[in-house]
């Protein structure tokens, strides 16, 4: 099986992923056409893909961290603008998500991990589309068309929430608009993830909202360290790998949050990160274990497997607003189904069991 994903490319040297990328499968798609040069897809100049690659598949092999699945197969699709100079670095646009679904389909990927939000091509840049937009309501129709075939082939997308605090169930209300959505997340059939930190409340930063939330999962949360690791006070967030040179290993020495291990001879890098980014990769490895086990399966037969299987987690006392916005949130539902964390949080062992 093949649990892809669609980001900034991946550090296939690293300890922890060496061997797990599978190359055939791998490819560019920024621009809106697919490249498949190895020396693009595998150079990570920010380091968010070799993150998420971790979470999924970190190898277990007495290095750094270890994967949800360690023993998976993984491939990339780079999708985020990585040129420095380019004015839209670090964007993800329509045409490379397309063109990432075509290549994930036509390769035979069992799931996406997206911790994306697709960017419009106008501005405003807020990463919003609603049906009173033209330009913005045609790509929303590509996009779910692309998603849609994506599913109809038993390819899984999981998806990031985001990182902005904001609930997506109340768009119109909040953008002012009209049927408004972020993509990937609120694209029909796709199974979207908020995170927790250690206290499994949610995240300071996570998104939230009932059509856009199907299960919570670790995303890390700076406000709160996590007690069984004080050596640093970025240990609230989640460990994964990063290469030495990328933007997120040079970031993360604002907060504490770098780490080498070098045990192996040679020093390998990680990062203390946080983000809903972080959170949805932690599912697409919970199902690829369940694919694993049970077969290649539809996005609802895994979502129903894992949300049945999931923790329950209850509302926090409302208002919520840990991070001091000024615009607090209300969690709405019960502990089996809310607007905060889905059907709870996703639980790998008692999902195979």
């Amino acid at each position: 099986m093949i649990a892809g994903l669609f980001d900034s490319g991946v550090d296939i040297t690293h300890a922890d992923l060496a061997g797990q990328v599978k190359a055939s499968a791998s490819a560019s798609c920024v621009g809106g056409i697919a490249d498949p040069s190895q020396a693009v897809w595998s150079n990570d100049v920010i380091g968010h893909g070799t993150f998420t690659s971790s979470m999924i598949a970190a190898a277990k092999n007495n290095v750094g961290i270890v994967g949800v699945a360690p023993n998976v197969t993984l491939a990339m699709v780079k999708v985020a603008v990585d040129d420095f100079n380019d004015p839209n670095f670090g964007q993800v646009f329509a045409d490379a998500f397309v063109c990432a679904i075509d290549w994930a389909i036509a390769h035979n990927w069992d799931l996406i991990n997206a911790s994306l939000t697709i960017d419009p091509f106008t501005a405003p840049d807020n990463d919003t589309f609603c049906s009173d937009q033209p330009d913005r309501a045609a790509i929303v129709k590509i996009v779910r068309r692309a998603v849609l075939e994506a599913a109809r082939n038993k390819t899984t997308l999981v998806a990031a929430t985001g990182n902005f605090f904001t609930d997506l169930g109340n768009l119109d209300e909040i953008i002012g608009g009209t049927n408004c959505k972020q993509l990937p997340i609120q694209s029909p059939r796709v199974i979207g993830v908020s995170a927790v930190g250690v206290t499994r409340q949610l995240s300071f930063y996570s998104n939230y909202g009932f059509t856009a939330v199907d299960l919570t999962a670790p995303g890390g949360d700076g406000l709160i360290p996590n007690p069984a690791n004080p050596s640093t006070t970025a240990s609230g967030q989640v460990l994964g790998a990063v290469p030495p040179g990328s933007l997120f290993y040079q970031a993360a020495a604002d907060w504490d949050g770098q780490v080498q291990d070098c045990t192996s001879g040679t020093c390998q890098t990680y990062a203390f990160l946080q983000g809903t980014s972080a959170a949805a990769p932690h599912v697409t490895g919970v199902a690829a274990l369940l694919i694993s086990r049970f077969g290649k399966q539809t996005p609802e037969q895994l979502l129903v497997k894992m949300s049945l299987s999931a923790t329950p987690l209850a509302c926090p006392p409302s208002p919520y607003d840990p991070g001091d916005t000024g615009q607090p949130a209300t969690c709405r539902g019960p502990a089996f189904y809310n607007n905060f964390y889905g059907a709870g949080e996703v639980d790998a062992l008692a999902a195979v069991r």
